[in-house]
């Protein structure tokens, strides 16, 4: 069982939405651009952009970060797909209370998060009309779209491994991801030099522990500067994240 495996690790904390191990109330506004390359043999192509915007403010007495992502995504024919996110978290737990998803191709999803409960429509490029959307989760999650922000509440730390719960409206139920922080590492953005942590994110899926993701993640805005990520068939992907005014 993964969440066994885990814990046998010494250094290992299992940390779920709401604990007080996580603290992201330091997060600042910030609006920032980022860039998705896909390798193409020894080249590489921007596959897809978008511009994420941190706002903070307040919402029925609580503390809340509003994002708002736009960006772009091309399609194989070579028709882009534009799409907008808006999503609100609690500013101190990044507890998600807010989705909404909407795209050129006519997707729409709109839900409200309280505690493991989901509710709210979904409605697809391919469906007639929305569809009620009414799911209890296992657990409270984070949104796995966002699931480098998490770990950096946490806190980063050489060594440190931290067995985390996210979801996305695309996922059936919760997923443990295992996030490792293996060091520090100066990485070039932009003309700037970042002194960044690496962090590594993983799933088991079908008794197989997964790479997803490997994270160069910072205390300061954009927190996630660069990343670099593998699917399935095994193209590479890398993103870079700048501050832009």
């Amino acid at each position: 069982m993964m969440l066994t495996l885990a814990i046998a690790v010494a250094d290992t904390l299992r940390i779920g939405v709401g604990s007080p191990s996580v603290n992201a109330s330091f997060m600042e506004p910030h609006k920032a651009r980022v860039v998705v390359e896909r390798q193409v043999g020894n080249s590489w192509e921007v596959v897809s952009e978008w511009i994420n915007e941190l706002t903070v403010g307040d919402s029925a007495g609580r503390k809340v970060q509003r994002w708002v992502t736009s960006g772009t995504r091309q399609q194989p024919n070579g028709n882009p797909i534009k799409w907008t996110i808006y999503q609100t978290y609690y500013h101190v737990s990044l507890a998600p209370y807010g989705y909404y998803y909407t795209s050129s191709a006519g997707a729409d999803i709109r839900l409200t998060m309280e505690g493991n409960r989901v509710r709210g429509t979904r409605k697809t490029p391919s469906d007639a009309a929305a569809v009620p959307v009414d799911v209890t989760l296992s657990e409270p999650a984070w949104m796995a779209g966002a699931s480098d922000l998490p770990p950096v509440a946490a806190g980063l730390s050489e060594g440190k491994i931290m067995v985390m719960p996210m979801w996305a409206p695309s996922m059936q139920q919760v997923e443990q991801r295992i996030f490792t922080v293996t060091g520090k590492k100066s990485i070039k953005v932009q003309d700037r030099n970042w002194d960044s942590w690496v962090v590594e994110e993983r799933a088991q899926r079908g008794g197989t522990m997964l790479l997803l993701s490997t994270w160069y993640m910072t205390e300061k805005a954009p927190y996630m500067v660069y990343a670099e990520q593998v699917s399935a068939d095994g193209t590479k992907q890398r993103f870079t994240e700048y501050i832009i005014p």
